[in-house]
């Protein structure tokens, strides 16, 4: 099965800046229990990586009907692997109250997402709809405070479509939200 490449960039920012889902925030033991399966799973992977990612951009959208304005930090990452390519984005939002990091992709119906940033232990979300996955709330915070002070983020994205993974450099992440949150 192949997974196709094009990423609607436009519909997954407004997404971002727009949608809340609820999350309960999982426990150190139940986060170091997904870090130790998943990298049990990427060591048997046959995924191959290619580092071909975009910058940290922000995007603000203002909400016609409510006059709120909300920005995100929005990258993406391509991915090669042995079924094809697919194109992983990773948004960040702080418009609202509480924050939101979402996991988009063209591959559909995603089941689960589990991030991990550098060697910390893995957060996982299983909040997802047709083509996304999203962490809001203190997990999304746990995150952002991690994309603030790591080197890398590794997305492992499992969909009806097939699983796969995507790795994006964290140097620019802190200098482009704290222009984001100004």
């Amino acid at each position: 099965m192949r997974l196709r490449r094009s990423l609607p960039i436009a519909a997954t920012t407004l997404l971002v800046a727009t949608m809340a889902v609820a999350q309960t925030v999982p426990t150190a033991a139940e986060r170091q229990v997904a870090a130790t399966a998943t990298r049990a799973e990427l060591a048997a992977s046959t995924i191959t990586i290619i580092e071909e990612f975009t910058d940290w951009a922000p995007t603000c959208v203002t909400d016609v009907r409510t006059n709120v304005r909300g920005c995100s930090l929005f990258t993406r990452m391509l991915v090669i692997d042995g079924l094809g390519r697919a194109a992983v984005a990773i948004s960040v939002a702080s418009a609202a109250a509480e924050p939101m990091v979402r996991i988009a992709s063209d591959a559909s119906f995603p089941t689960r997402v589990v991030v991990t940033v550098d060697t910390l232990p893995a957060i996982e979300t299983k909040q997802c709809n047709a083509n996304a996955c999203t962490y809001t709330g203190p997990g999304a915070a746990a995150l952002i405070e991690e994309f603030k002070t790591g080197a890398t983020v590794v997305a492992r994205y499992e969909a009806r479509g097939g699983d796969f993974e995507g790795r994006l450099p964290l140097e620019t992440f802190v200098t482009k939200y704290g222009q984001l949150t100004q």
